[in-house]
């Protein structure tokens, strides 16, 4: 398949040479500029953010609804859900070759379709690799319990004074009820919602025994349940709090070393409190990266020790490796990927008429 890039465009003897860019013979018509593609190894890590929130009436839980599980206090927790690893490929800056015309002609859109193959790459192509980060939302200030009772806020209190007046030239005292509205106490509100989901139990459990006069059926029934339970839920957030849950996506890009041996490396730290850190970061566990060449083609290699022959295009095949994200003995991803830095330099000898 290679032969069908390599084609001369007269009949005469064509003479080049592959130099690393900065080395060119002096005696060079006209060059073109190829480089080698190198791996990177894009790390995707989706984790979900758990905020927990609570709940106004907390203090009253177990006194009016006889639990004792609840968010005492407002924090976050962290998980992650899944990570995978993505195959990019950019040029290698250690491998700019420039093919050197010294005779004849030669047709250098034809070098240059092993790019399609992925085994050489244009330079003037622009090749993206960002990365993508969700950043952390904090808790908004708007309040999250609105609902927080069926009855009003105000309560009437009556209070009794005394009037002192004159009868029969002796003082007496006589009782004079004052009525005024206060505001419910946090108890208060906490003993009214406690009773709502009592009553709202009970008929939930009215409307599944069939006790109402006027029965609802089919679908009516059924949203009728659906609806209580809902607001069951709404009340029960006051005592136990709320727990919102939030999905994000972080990436990490690496280029893994041209090294035939075991390779690790540090991507990032992971804490269930903070999430996802740097690696310099002091806190958190390790996430690690494993790469582990098979050594495939580590017997087709070449050597430049005696330097570059003419007339021969230089380019590179990728070895396979296994690689395992882990976090400890915890393996989160565990895949092969096809990785350049890894594989051999190869020559191969072009038709020379």
């Amino acid at each position: 398949m290679l032969s069908l890039f390599f084609l001369s465009s007269c009949g005469t003897n064509n003479l080049f040479q592959v130099t690393r860019v900065g080395e060119e013979p002096e005696d060079y018509r006209h060059r073109s500029v190829y480089v080698l593609p190198q791996t990177l190894l894009r790390i995707n890590v989706e984790f979900e953010k758990e905020t927990f929130i609570p709940g106004p009436y907390r203090l009253f839980t177990e006194k009016y609804l006889g639990l004792n599980e609840y968010i005492a206090e407002a924090g976050y927790s962290y998980r992650i859900l899944n990570v995978d690893v993505e195959n990019l490929t950019e040029p290698d800056p250690d491998h700019f070759y420039s093919i050197n015309l010294i005779n004849g002609e030669i047709k250098w859109e034809q070098y240059l379709q092993m790019s399609h193959y992925g085994m050489i790459l244009d330079p003037s192509s622009v090749y993206d690799l960002n990365t993508t980060e969700n950043e952390d939302a904090e808790i908004p200030d708007t309040p999250f319990f609105t609902d927080r009772s069926v009855k009003r806020n105000l309560t009437e209190v009556t209070d009794t004074l005394y009037k002192t007046v004159i009868q029969d030239s002796s003082y007496v005292r006589i009782p004079i009820l004052r009525k005024q509205r206060e505001a419910k106490t946090l108890e208060q509100k906490a003993e009214e919602a406690a009773n709502f989901i009592i009553k709202t139990r009970k008929r939930r459990f009215k409307l599944l025994a069939g006790q109402y006069e006027l029965f609802p059926e089919g679908d009516a029934l059924a949203i009728s349940v659906k609806e209580l339970d809902k607001l069951e839920k709404e009340y029960l957030e006051l005592f136990l709090g709320k727990r919102i849950k939030s999905t994000y996506r972080k990436s990490y890009l690496l280029i893994p070393e041209a090294s035939k041996s075991i390779q690790s490396h540090v991507i990032g730290r992971f804490s269930q409190q903070r999430g996802l850190l740097e690696p310099t970061d002091a806190i958190g566990e390790e996430i690690m990266i494993d790469l582990e060449p098979a050594g495939k083609v580590s017997k087709i290699g070449i050597s430049l020790a005696g330097g570059f022959k003419e007339n021969n295009l230089y380019y590179r095949i990728p070895d396979i490796a296994e690689v395992r994200v882990r976090i400890k003995n915890e393996v989160l991803y565990e895949g092969r990927q096809s990785i350049f830095q890894l594989g051999e330099l190869l020559n191969y000898p072009v038709i020379n008429k």
